[in-house]
């Protein structure tokens, strides 16, 4: 029995070291997602700047038309970077359930384990008192009853 729940406790500790690895994964896609969305607020910032900068009646119509472009272009990837970083912070929240499930299961063998321990060595304990018992039953047994036997044989 003892074999076999370590066994499987070993199982559990790997599947727990498993979802960690999992987790630190998605934390950093996560994390590289969000740089990216501040990278492109950062460019459309700056871009923003630069129109403010100039001067009204000097923004010639083909400029207007480029910055116009640029900034629909970096909308778009600010989009599609915001919905990648939805994404992955889904997936990172998964893994910390799938962490968590994990780590309640090798808790909870853990725990039986040490039940387990706690009653072979309770067990044990009562095992041995009994056999000492007996042992001291048997000195004391042994002492009186040779006694009484020569008593009886010599009479």
């Amino acid at each position: 029995m003892k074999f076999r729940l370590q066994r499987v406790l070993e199982l559990r500790y790997g599947r727990e070291r498993l979802a960690r690895h999992q987790l630190a994964l998605r934390q950093l896609d996560y994390q590289q997602a969000l740089e990216g969305v501040e990278r492109l607020q950062v460019k459309e910032n700056t871009l923003f700047s630069f129109v403010r900068g100039q001067d009204g009646s000097a923004v010639s119509l083909p400029l207007f038309q480029c910055i116009s472009a640029y900034s629909a272009a970096l909308r778009g990837e600010i989009a599609e970077q915001e919905e990648r970083r939805h994404k992955a912070l889904g997936l990172l929240e998964e893994q910390r359930e799938i962490l968590r499930r994990r780590w309640k299961e090798r808790r909870m063998l853990e725990i039986l384990r040490d039940r387990w321990a706690a009653a072979l060595k309770k067990m044990m304990d009562q095992e041995e008192q009994k056999q000492i018992d007996e042992q001291v039953l048997f000195s004391f047994q042994g002492s009186g009853e040779p006694r009484k036997r020569r008593n009886w044989e010599v009479r």
